[in-house]
């Protein structure tokens, strides 16, 4: 015990604080307010009535707002333009594994919110939990598709082609219900969504194409000197991604509150 660990003590109770506040817990069983007034992070919206999913050609890059298609030159959103709206519908990761790995793991969980018809006051809201529900996607064939997981929640994927011995796959979670004409909307919006992927007894890898140095400039070369230790496992789309630290990581997982330790640093 160090002289500091109280102050990181009270410092893990604000941020605890602070997401139950901004995203809610299991805790909030039931509320006695308006789900979308309670809670702002980590909402994924009903679609609107009057959108369309896009058509245009998307590229795939290291640009989180572009990982999206089958092939390098990809023309298929799987909906990761739905998540940078102001009232996003999916959220979603790209990752990288070893073209020899045959599937990966999910596991899915969110929560909706219904009206309490036992509340005399008519204010109430009780908590329907899905999952965590567990899905394999396979991956030995470059392509897309869409497992649904339950009414009004679907997974959708993206295989990409094998770059330098790594294939990039997107996983995006949708909100497939449709916004009501009229009346609320919260019944049909799923709060804090999650996923979870894993590759049983195996590892994720790097994203970055080990050919794209031979394109880079001298500065370009020198920041990637600078941060070659830095992994670039996966990225989030809507959401930020996390995983433990390790010469194999086997997992990663989504999170609307990325924590990262800096060590101690001293001018002395």
């Amino acid at each position: 015990m160090t002289a500091l660990d109280p102050r990181y003590a009270a410092r893990d109770l604000m941020v605890q604080a602070l997401v139950a506040d901004l995203h809610g817990t299991v805790d909030d069983v039931r509320i006695g307010e308006s789900p979308l007034q309670r809670f702002i992070v980590g909402i994924l919206h009903p679609r609107s009535l009057t959108l369309t999913e896009p058509a245009g050609e998307t590229e795939v890059g290291d640009d989180a707002d572009q990982d999206a298609g089958t092939e390098v030159d990809a023309d298929f959103d799987p909906g990761v333009s739905f998540a940078h709206m102001r009232k996003p519908s999916t959220i979603g990761l790209t990752a990288g594994v070893l073209d020899t790995v045959a599937s990966l793991t999910v596991d899915v969980a969110a929560d909706r919110y219904e009206k309490d018809e036992s509340d005399s006051e008519n204010v109430g809201w009780i908590r329907r939990p899905f999952g965590p529900l567990t899905v394999d996607v396979p991956l030995s064939a470059v392509g897309h598709g869409e497992i649904p997981l339950c009414e009004g929640l679907a997974l959708r994927y993206v295989v990409r082609g094998e770059r330098d011995g790594v294939r990039s796959v997107t996983l995006v979670l949708v909100n497939t219900f449709q916004e009501p004409s009229k009346g609320p909307r919260d019944p049909y919006c799923w709060f804090r969504p999650s996923m979870v992927v894993r590759i049983e007894g195996g590892g994720f890898a790097d994203r970055r194409p080990r050919s794209a140095m031979h394109h880079m400039d001298r500065d370009e070369l020198s920041g990637a000197l600078l941060h070659r230790a830095q992994r670039h496992l996966a990225v989030g789309h809507g959401v930020a991604v996390d995983w433990e630290g390790g010469d194999r990581v086997g997992e990663v997982r989504t999170t609307f509150f990325p924590q990262h330790d800096l060590p101690l640093a001293s001018a002395s």
